[in-house]
Parts: structure tokens; sequence; C-alpha cells
């Protein structure tokens, strides 16, 4: 067998980056959609644990409307559990500091 010696690089970066986390949001009439395209639940689902497939830490940040039902939300909770995805994460925004 031939011995072969690599080139180097100062800068190189692996050919697979992780994935982004998936942007789901929950518009206040109930409306999902996923990095931009609507879905219904049962869409979202297959969508979820297609990513699940392909990278097992997959992430997904939920973003519901302030002035939405909760249920919306919940809904697409235990859509990301029925996926197996455990990075899952709520942000919020703050209030100003005018009130409380």
């Amino acid at each position: 067998m031939e011995s072969i010696v690599l080139a180097t690089a100062s800068n190189a970066k692996p050919l697979t980056a992780l994935p982004d986390e998936l942007i789901v949001n929950v518009a206040a009439d109930g409306k999902i959609y996923l990095n931009g395209k609507q879905r219904r639940l049962n869409e979202l689902e297959a969508d979820l644990v297609a990513a699940k497939k392909n990278y097992a830490d997959q992430a997904v940040l939920i973003r519901g409307e302030g002035e939405g039902r909760y249920q919306n939300v919940v809904d697409v909770l235990a859509a990301c559990d029925r996926a197996k995805i455990n990075a899952v994460s709520l942000p919020v925004r703050l209030k100003n500091g005018t009130g409380r």
C-alpha cells in the first residue's frame, strides 16, 4: 500500500456542519409555520421525525404568538415529544422596564 501525505490547510472546517435549529412559529390564529412554510400539525410531526432521523440532536425553537391560544403551542410541544425531539426552546420577549 502506498503512503500518502495529505495537504494541509490553516483554516479548514469540517465539510458537514451541525444543522440549524428548526424554527416553528405558532400564529395567534393557530397556523403553524416551519422555517417559514405553513404546515398542518401532522405534517410538522412528519418533518420533525425526518429531521430527528437525519440528526439525533436536532433542536427546535418554538415561537408562539403572545396573544395566541396556549393550546396551539402545547400541540406543537406534543408533536416534538412524539418525534423524540429533546432540544426544545420557547423564547420570550422581555418587557421594557416601564411596568410590571
